[in-house]
């Protein structure tokens, strides 16, 4: 058997990554997901890797046959053998409830099989559409994945969870993000300046308050991050959701609150005039009041606009002025990363 800590390709991206990489891949294209999920399987197969992949958009068989096509001129039966493609639902819920223990206790008993048979590593990829309130235990689902990252250094199951853009609110989004060291958005790899640890994350459901916010160094790479996942949500409710769970990281940030021109997010009746000022003067921008704005906002203001559409009002509010003071430019261009996607998204 060959090292399993050595690098491995995921298939659809030339670099190689260490075995127990743990990405989360975003998705609102079909058709792209099959162009990230299918090479990523394939590349395990043909490095004598085990691999298991949970289905669930996609019927079990279905997959299983689409690949069988792709596969039949590149893969030795042998190689094929390695191929366990099962119900996501099935894996994750065997009893009808998702516990967290149980998926990490699986997640190790697949690693220990596949050192058993020989093969040359493990990775798996899964599907989570299967996820729905009225499925006990699944609120933990964040909390299994910040957990598999204490699992990954002694079973480097190399992963990558799928998750439909259109089956989440956007601060559900980015607190899956967050416990991901590795974001595959648009089938290109980034690295997650958000991530938190397994420890942190911990510490954090503990004792509310005491995740760490976002740092100077960190700054571009979060801005580049949000940029990018931004252009992969379906729609400007999402995008909204997203930045906001963004902009509570910011240092220095007590609340935030995004204005459109729909809805405010989260629910606050007291901004409902303001909102409706931004109603009024969506098609004409310049006809905004930003003074009257501020004052009934009590908080720093970004609009975000286009220069033929205003989408709404960022609403930050701060408690420690000099914490925050090197980000008021990082939080105007989120605002313009908003109001570009949000345009790009219409069009």
């Amino acid at each position: 058997m060959s090292d399993s800590s050595s690098d491995k390709h995921l298939g659809f991206t030339p670099e190689l990554y260490p075995a127990g990489t743990h990405a989360c891949y975003m998705y609102c294209d079909e058709t792209e997901r099959r162009s990230v999920v299918h090479p990523f399987v394939l590349a395990g197969l043909q490095d004598d890797e085990t691999v298991h992949y949970l289905a669930d958009a996609i019927p079990a068989e279905l997959f299983g046959r689409a690949l069988d096509d792709r596969s039949a001129a590149t893969l030795s039966r042998s190689q094929l053998s390695r191929l366990h493609v099962v119900s996501a639902l099935e894996h994750y819920c065997p009893a009808g409830e998702f516990i967290a223990h149980d998926v990490l206790e699986r997640l190790r008993q697949i690693y220990a099989a596949s050192r058993t048979n020989g093969s040359s590593g493990c990775r798996l990829a899964g599907e989570t559409s299967w996820l729905s309130p009225e499925i006990p235990g699944s609120e933990d689902i964040v909390f299994s994945e910040s957990s598999i990252n204490a699992l990954l250094p002694s079973a480097p199951i190399t992963l990558m969870c799928e998750y439909d853009t259109e089956l989440f609110d956007g601060l559900t989004l980015f607190e899956i993000l967050s416990v991901h060291p590795l974001m595959v958005i648009h089938g290109q790899v980034m690295r997650n300046p958000y991530y938190v640890g397994p420890d942190e994350y911990l510490a954090a459901l503990r004792h509310p308050g005491l995740l760490k916010k976002s740092s100077l160094e960190n700054v571009l790479g979060q801005l580049l991050l949000v940029e990018l996942v931004l252009t992969g949500l379906p729609d400007e409710l999402r995008m909204a959701e997203f930045v906001r769970g963004a902009l509570l990281m910011v240092p220095g940030v007590r609340n935030t609150h995004i204005v459109l021109t729909t809805t405010i997010i989260p629910n606050d009746d007291r901004l409902e005039s303001i909102r409706q000022r931004c109603f009024e003067a969506a098609k004409e921008p310049s006809s905004l009041d930003v003074a009257a704005i501020r004052d009934e906002a009590h908080g720093t203001i970004y609009l975000m606009r286009s220069t033929s559409r205003l989408f709404g009002v960022i609403i930050v509010e701060v408690d420690d002025a000099d914490a925050f003071a090197p980000y008021q430019d990082f939080l105007f261009n989120i605002a313009n990363a908003v109001a570009m996607a949000q345009d790009s998204w219409r069009d």
